[in-house]
């Protein structure tokens, strides 16, 4: 139970004489009988008087009692002690432990050392070292990089606007801010793939590409790249798991390593699925937490990559011609599959359409889709198999590895229709 507060120091309105300050040990010219800090009331006060003994002075009692409840009254009513040269000189210095108050009364300091000397009021380097804020809020003590001390946690639109240096990030809105301002997962400068000769090896550069952890997670920006697979091994620098396949795709993943800061190359049979932006198989090299799907290559039957160029998000590789043909179509479903992987999107190359000698026109149009929808044509009136042969940019497919053919042929004679892949965007 809180005992009744002291509000007024004892003697503190003492009829003047009737109290005596006590000082710290007794000087020439006190009274014998005189009280000091150091010893007490001196044994000649606790003589009796038959022997020679001096009776304790009054003046003394009150004063005595006056410094102390001077303390109880200071502390009973929320006072706090402020740092003290005069006790540092006596005692040596502040112990762990103890608690004092800065100069302005806005802070409190807890010691970390014994024998603390160090003044946190002059010398606000030692807060951290031999002084940590205990109570209170004060500007100087906000955290930095390099003191220990408060922050506030910034809002959403600080976090946006991205000039605050002084406050802290939460992981939730460090993350909507990244999902609203990082570049998208593939982008990149720059970047390229080029493989010359039939071969299990190739080097992906670029000067800047973005991987994350996740669609919409923490991106990560790479600079000045040169890395490199092999798929005969496995791990970073060759497949995740098995072999290459014969005569199939491999997606290429550029991988991150935050641990580390390593970056790397690793592949993946992709023959049978869309690969996607970001590695979802179960065999990502360990550590490798951020991915970002670069390329989607076609292989030989000895599992090699094939002769191909990629720049950016476009593969520009050996012609492959999966349309030939003499019949009349009618938007005829056609697999491209030999040709391009599932990722890709679009398609270039070239078409034609010739006939033999005496027949009228000709025309071949294809299409990404089964109604037809953005088809490109070639057409003409040929009198020679040289025919009409044209280039066809940029053709988006709806289904994977798929576009839809129509020919015709005007008149007697025979027709050749043909549709040549040369490119393919993912």
């Amino acid at each position: 139970m809180q005992p009744d507060l002291i509000l007024t120091p004892f003697g503190e309105n003492a009829t003047p004489g009737t109290i005596d300050p006590i000082p710290e040990t007794r000087g020439p010219g006190d009274d014998p009988q005189q009280a000091t800090w150091d010893e007490g009331f001196p044994l000649v006060t606790m003589t009796p008087l038959a022997a020679g003994g001096i009776p304790p002075k009054g003046q003394d009692f009150n004063g005595v009692l006056n410094a102390i409840s001077e303390h109880t009254v200071f502390t009973g009513r929320g006072g706090q002690y402020k740092w003290s040269s005069a006790y540092v000189t006596a005692s040596g210095g502040y112990s762990i432990g103890d608690v004092i108050q800065a100069d302005d009364g806005l802070n409190s300091y807890v010691s970390l050392v014994n024998t603390n000397t160090a003044n946190f009021n002059t010398t606000p380097a030692s807060i951290g070292v031999s002084w940590a804020l205990y109570a209170g809020r004060k500007t100087q003590d906000q955290a930095t990089e390099t003191l220990s001390g408060i922050a506030e946690i910034a809002t959403q639109a600080e976090v946006t606007t991205g000039t605050d240096d002084a406050r802290i990030i939460t992981p939730l809105k460090l993350a909507q801010r990244l999902a609203t301002s990082s570049p998208a997962v593939g982008a990149s400068r720059n970047a390229r793939m080029n493989i010359a000769a039939a071969s299990a090896s190739a080097t992906w550069t670029a000067d800047e590409n973005v991987v994350k952890t996740a669609l919409g997670g923490s991106a990560f920006l790479l600079s000045a790249l040169s890395v490199s697979i092999n798929t005969a091994g496995t791990g970073i620098g060759g497949m995740d798991t098995g072999l290459a396949p014969v005569s199939g795709d491999v997606a290429l993943y550029l991988a991150y390593n935050p641990t580390t800061n390593t970056r790397g190359l690793f592949g993946q049979d992709v023959t049978a699925i869309v690969a996607p932006e970001q590695y979802g198989g179960a065999n990502r090299p360990s550590g490798f937490t951020a991915t970002q799907l670069v390329a989607v290559l076609k292989t030989n039957a000895s599992r090699q990559f094939v002769i191909s160029n990629t720049s950016g998000r476009k593969t520009t590789s050996t012609d492959v011609v999966p349309v030939n043909t003499s019949a009349g179509l009618t938007l005829a479903l056609t697999s491209i599959a030999q040709a391009v992987p599932k990722n890709a999107i679009r398609v270039s190359g070239t078409f034609a359409a010739a006939a033999t000698a005496g027949s009228g026109g000709v025309s071949t149009t294809i299409s990404g889709f089964a109604s037809g929808l953005g088809s490109q044509s070639v057409a003409g009136y040929s009198t020679s198999p040289n025919g009409c042969n044209v280039p066809f940019r940029d053709l988006p497919l709806a289904t994977p590895q798929t576009i839809w053919v129509t020919t015709a042929l005007a008149g007697p004679g025979t027709g050749l229709f043909t549709v040549t892949v040369k490119e393919y965007e993912i």
